[in-house]
Formats: structure tokens, C-alpha cells, sequence
């Protein structure tokens, strides 16, 4: 929806793809490929000027972007820790295309945890 400067935040799609291979009990390294594309905002603030700052211009704020996440997964089969599951994933970007003067992303990391009850 919009918000009270009457604008909002385009459309975004994102599809990712996982993969992991389990060694030993403990230990899984993972891949995830996520692909995402982003629309122009609609409508604008009309307190900023585009003129005078590039990036406030709503028509140049989509992009594309693919990325690869790298993953290692570390779990506890047995024990008080035994429900509990830790994920580092370290990414770049393999393309990216961006409409105006964005900035662009050159690595992104990750870090979870899971509790199963």
C-alpha cells in the first residue's frame, strides 16, 4: 500500500534454489542461488528533488540481481543442543543490473539459527 507521502515500493519477485550435502552428523556445506528483480517506486516525495539528488528520482529504482550463497550448517544429533541448528552463508553477485544510480551490492553474509520444539 501507499504510505501518507503518497508513494510506494514497486513490485519485487524473488526465487531461491537450496541445496546441501550432509557429512558426518554434525556438519552440511550448502548452495543457494536466489534470483530477484524490483520495480520503480510509485509516486514520490515531493520534498526531494530529483534534480538535485540523483538518487531520489522514483523512475530510476528497479534492478535485477542473481546471487550466490556458499553455506555451512552445523548441527548437534545428540545432547541439550540437540534441536538446534546453526547457518553462516557468505554471498556475491554472479549479475546485476540496476536502473540508475543505485547502490550496488558486492557480497552479503548471513548468519542463523533454528530452534525445533
Amino acid at each position: 500500500g501507499r504510505n501518507e507521502e503518497d508513494y510506494k515500493l514497486g513490485d519485487r519477485l524473488k526465487l531461491n534454489a537450496w541445496a546441501l550435502k550432509r557429512f558426518g552428523k554434525s556438519l552440511a556445506p550448502s548452495v543457494r542461488v536466489e534470483a530477484q528483480s524490483w520495480g520503480d517506486i510509485d509516486g514520490a516525495d515531493p520534498d526531494l528533488n530529483p534534480r538535485v539528488v540523483p538518487t531520489a528520482d522514483p523512475e530510476l529504482r528497479a534492478g535485477e540481481r542473481v546471487d550466490v550463497f556458499l553455506g555451512l550448517n552445523f548441527y548437534l544429533p545428540a545432547g541439550g543442543l540437540q534441536r538446534h541448528r546453526w547457518v553462516l552463508e557468505i554471498s556475491r553477485p554472479v549479475y546485476q543490473s540496476l536502473d540508475g544510480p543505485q547502490l550496488e551490492v558486492d557480497w552479503q553474509a548471513n548468519f542463523g539459527w533454528q530452534w525445533t520444539f
